[in-house]
């Protein structure tokens, strides 16, 4: 099982550009360091960088807002693809299809289908996050003019950019820069915790088949919780957690029954899946190298 396993990118996101000079000009795109990225849609990087974004009058460009969370760099290009081209993706059901190719420029139609994406059948079990940094799209957000139910599924961090000075000079590169840096401190965080839960753990029993785990070979999974020192098979507590779904068939990159979120069985607290997974694969990595750093010695 534990063989064939694709281990995740520590992050990757599809993101929505805004030219500071002319505000209703707009640019998808997709990237596992937005920071970079941005610096390169701005010209502060010589490499890189869209010709779109490179056109005189329209830079500086602000990162408006990232959808991350997803398991792979394949299922972060396929959402952009749809995004990019929403009148004609099959993600989107023709009855609910807004917009057309000369009107997709509209924000409020970008956001709109942004929403119905996020619900789509091959994207909506992914547990995707939004993080919006400028007020206007979150208001755009709020409003709603298309009425597009937003999936309960979908997390959403606000991180308002205060200092329009800034934006005007050029790209929001701090906020984008200090937002990745704290989910990464957030993931480390877990992953420490993680490590010192299963070091004190002297049973090692998964919490649901009550089966003594082993780091070397098996797939575990911790609370996300502070306080909670459960601990699981990954796939014991994914089966726990999809009691009762009915399994549909999804996209290649998710697996026919994921949970998107659940309780832990201890405590009761709900665990968001893709950290606790994107936890267990760092894990599982760690524990591989270790033991292969055994052998070889």
């Amino acid at each position: 099982m534990s063989q064939n396993l694709q281990y995740p990118p520590r992050f990757y996101c599809v993101y929505l550009l805004r030219s500071i000079a002319k505000t209703n000009s707009f640019y998808i795109g997709s990237t596992p360091d937005p920071y970079r990225r941005l610096r390169q849609h701005n010209g502060e990087l010589a490499a890189g960088g869209a010709d779109r974004t490179k056109k005189n009058g329209f830079r500086p460009w602000q990162m408006t807002l990232v959808v991350y969370g997803f398991p792979s760099k394949i299922s972060a290009l396929q959402f952009e693809h749809a995004w990019h081209h929403a009148y004609q993706t099959r993600h989107i059901p023709d009855k609910k299809r807004i917009g057309t190719k000369s009107s997709s420029r509209s924000v409020h139609i970008k956001i709109a289908n942004l929403k119905l994406l996020l619900s789509a059948q091959a994207f909506g079990r992914m547990g995707l996050r939004v993080a919006i940094f400028q007020k206007a799209i979150y208001d755009i957000w709020v409003m709603n003019r298309y009425n597009v139910a937003v999936a309960e599924s979908v997390h959403l961090k606000l991180d308002f950019e205060e200092s329009q000075q800034k934006l005007i000079e050029g790209g929001n590169y701090d906020q984008i820069k200090t937002f990745v840096k704290s989910l990464e401190k957030e993931e480390d965080d877990y992953f420490e915790k993680s490590l010192e839960e299963l070091e004190q753990n002297e049973a090692r029993e998964c919490c649901v088949c009550h089966t003594v785990v082993d780091q070397f070979q098996d797939v575990l999974g911790f609370c996300a919780s502070k306080d909670c020192h459960t601990l699981y098979h990954v796939q014991c507590w994914a089966e726990e957690m999809t009691k009762g779904l009915v399994s549909e068939p999804l996209s290649d990159s998710v697996l026919p029954l994921t949970p998107v979120k659940g309780k832990c069985v201890k405590c009761l607290k709900v665990n968001w899946w893709w950290p606790v997974v994107k936890n267990s694969m760092r894990l599982h990595r760690h524990f591989t190298e270790i033991g292969r750093s055994c052998i070889e010695n």
